[in-house]
């Protein structure tokens, strides 16, 4: 589309939950982190050990509040303001995001209704022809299915992905956007708990 603003990522949605109004203990509102602080809309961010910041993705040793945030921080009233919005992960959200690692013939994740979700670890890469936020292949920011122990940020509540390209663009206009054009939709947990070791 010429003229338009075209993103990387769509835009997260909350489609329950959020009331910018009335959000109670259910966000956070903490600037970004100076090194660590860039995140696009539907990313995991956490507030590590002193919890004065966000940062992209979670760092197991001292995670603090995990939350989702909902604005990207490089917008111009988030730079103003040196603070962002956090959907806290332990509050009662249902959101879509384009932040997942999809399945592929080495890990054969399945987001299905009902699945458990954790976060993507530090080390964790992202498949070919996904980049992050700060140019690196690294999965930060990103969830996927939790395994056994991990903790549980968020649990599918309908089969995904779901295509989220406009049923008006061309089959040429879509192809660059394709592959990032996907999101799942997922309801945060109350407490943050984690998956059985056995």
């Amino acid at each position: 589309m010429s003229g338009t603003y075209q993103r990387t990522y769509p835009h997260c949605q909350v489609t329950r939950g959020f009331n910018p109004q009335e959000t109670g203990r259910r966000s956070t509102t903490l600037p970004p982190n100076k090194t660590n602080g860039l995140f696009w809309s539907g990313q995991v961010i956490s507030s590590g050990a002193t919890g004065k910041d966000w940062s992209l993705g979670v760092d197991d040793a001292t995670p603090g509040d995990i939350a989702i945030t909902y604005s990207d921080s490089k917008l111009s009233d988030i730079q103003a303001a040196k603070n962002l919005p956090g959907l806290l992960c332990s509050g009662q959200y249902t959101i879509e995001t384009p932040f997942f690692i999809p399945s592929n013939a080495t890990n054969n994740f399945a987001y299905t209704k009902g699945v458990q979700l954790t976060y993507c670890k530090s080390t964790e890469v992202l498949p070919a022809g996904k980049v992050n936020i700060n140019g690196t292949n690294k999965a930060s920011g990103f969830i996927r299915p939790a395994g056994k122990g991990e903790i549980v940020i968020g649990i599918v509540d309908e089969n995904g992905p779901t295509d989220l390209r406009p049923t008006y663009m061309t089959a040429v206009d879509s192809t660059a956007i394709r592959e990032n054009s996907y999101s799942i939709r997922f309801n945060t947990v109350a407490p943050i708990t984690k998956t059985p070791t056995v």
